[in-house]
């Protein structure tokens, strides 16, 4: 899980301020298709995971706008070096020797 987080490159793409939002998570990082018309989206969406391959996660957003949709999925979109690094940290924490079970 860690190695995945420690791949993942923070998507820059801007997109449009259409309602529906496809986030199509693969090889390390995300593309963005905007949608106006949810039959359009739905039908792209069911056609991705149909043909996708098991390491692509496809994701169908309704949002009013495209800050929303960076805000409810923060991992597509930031950066996860330092979380990767406080999860290091503590598991490196958590199995020392010196570590004390709580």
């Amino acid at each position: 899980m860690l190695a995945t987080l420690r791949g993942i490159r923070p998507s820059q793409e801007q997109f449009s301020t259409e309602k529906h939002t496809l986030l199509i998570f693969n090889d390390s990082k995300v593309d963005v298709r905007t949608f106006s018309n949810f039959r359009e989206a739905i039908a792209e969406y069911f056609e991705l995971e149909r043909s996708s391959d098991s390491e692509t996660n496809v994701v169908l957003v309704a949002a009013d706008d495209p800050e929303s949709v960076r805000f409810g999925f923060k991992n597509y979109f930031s950066d996860a070096r330092e979380f990767v690094r406080l999860m290091e940290e503590v598991l490196e924490w958590a199995t020392s020797p010196t570590s004390i079970t709580l």
